[in-house]
């Protein structure tokens, strides 16, 4: 067994991985297949602790899973994965690998740069200090450039090679309601990722000729303007009272970025205003006896206008319930 060094996190190299797993596995059943064997070529190649599936949310009342979760040494990675295969059968040293067409790129696209958001804001949350994205496919229809513009539904969600995803994205006017049913919100990236696609196997058959796009999100890639504090799973120092000095280090700008997210997205949706309680933002945040600071966090969001539906004496306990008014400006 080979190890790594994986201590900075510039030292994991993904492309190393893949180039590796390309020799062993240049095909895969299905996505499950390909996360089982990414996971055991890293966990071959570097001395690390690997989860899949590990639970990571970033909203309240919303469960967000990782596929693959890497820590080592305080240093943590989540892993996204897309698997998109165009219908065919090839025999690869004596196994048989059978596959429908994955048709439905629109909706396909537009997944996989939900995934890049997620990851995105899991950086910025603190939960992970860097967010990988990795699809592989044989569909043509993912990696080659159109070559005239198109104004299809999805033009906004494209992802071949010299595309450059950042800022808003979404669905064109004329989007039927069925290609955008569970995926009406559109798409925000801070971030800027360029579309770099790479051969992944080639094969004597033309149809099996894979090929990666690998974007990789870091904190460096975010606006300079957002503080993004350690992941949640650093050491945290608890102090006797006041309760205020066991938070961990950058919590209260860790909450307020996580409250303007969710106030962005509501507003995004159209809604007029998005009521959050304290006591899920502690939770989503994996805070240790932060309360107090989730609670100013909740009452230092200038931008917008709130009313305090719900309160304790103190003020500063998981029963804060504050509504924030989207579309009316506190000067208003």
């Amino acid at each position: 067994m080979i190890h790594k060094d994986l201590g900075n996190p510039s030292s994991f190299d993904m492309d190393t991985v893949l180039s590796s797993l390309a020799h062993k596995r240049p095909l895969f059943h299905n996505e499950a297949d390909f996360q089982h064997a990414l996971a055991w070529e890293i966990r071959e190649m570097y001395d690390c602790k690997i989860r899949l599936e590990k639970r990571i949310d970033i909203q309240a009342g919303k469960r967000t899973y990782l596929d693959i979760w890497i820590e080592h040494e305080g240093q943590t990675y989540g892993i996204e994965l897309k698997y998109k295969i165009r219908g065919a059968e090839y025999v690869h040293e004596e196994e048989t690998f059978s596959f429908l067409n994955q048709s439905a790129h629109d909706i396909g696209r537009y997944d996989i740069v939900k995934d890049v958001q997620r990851l995105e804001q899991m950086v910025r949350l603190g939960r992970i200090h860097k967010g990988m994205l990795i699809l592989v496919t044989n569909d043509a229809a993912y990696y080659r450039h159109p070559g005239v513009e198109k104004f299809t539904a999805d033009r906004d969600f494209r992802i071949h090679e010299g595309r450059m995803l950042t800022g808003q994205m979404r669905w064109s006017d004329l989007t039927g309601a069925g290609t955008m049913k569970g995926r009406t919100e559109p798409i925000s990236l801070q971030g800027s990722y360029p579309m770099r696609w790479q051969d992944y196997s080639t094969f004597e058959t033309a149809a099996f000729a894979m090929r990666r796009l690998l974007v990789s999100i870091t904190s460096n890639g975010l606006s300079a303007d957002v503080d993004v504090a350690p992941p949640a799973t650093a050491p945290e120092v608890v102090a006797p009272e006041p309760v205020i000095a066991a938070a961990l280090p950058g919590a209260t700008e860790r909450a307020r970025i996580y409250i303007r997210e969710q106030l962005r997205t509501a507003k995004s949706n159209g809604d007029a205003y998005c009521d959050l309680i304290s006591g899920d933002i502690h939770r989503v945040l994996n805070f240790k006896n932060s309360m107090p600071i989730v609670c100013q966090a909740m009452i230092s969001i200038p931008e917008y206008r709130f009313r305090i539906l719900s309160d304790s004496p103190s003020g500063k306990t998981s029963t804060k319930k504050i509504r924030y008014f989207l579309n009316v400006t506190p000067d208003s």
